[in-house]
């Protein structure tokens, strides 16, 4: 893989999670009608890092062999 493609594929990824993030946020902020306080927005971004990961490595990465 080229330079040029693995730096493309990095900002997919990071561009990816983020929207991810965004929309678990919007999501509880819909379900719940308040914004998510400190504690509930680290637990939000540490079960969408470790969900990202999981879909990542076992989906796109074991899946391509």
């Amino acid at each position: 893989m080229s330079a040029q493609t693995r730096i493309a594929t990095q900002i997919m990824y990071r561009v990816f999670f983020l929207l991810g993030l965004a929309a678990i946020i919007v999501g509880y902020g819909t379900v719940t009608g308040s914004d998510p306080g400190g504690v509930v927005t680290l637990a939000m971004i540490a079960v969408w890092y470790l969900l990202f990961q999981f879909i990542l490595n076992f989906i796109f990465v074991e899946g391509s062999r």
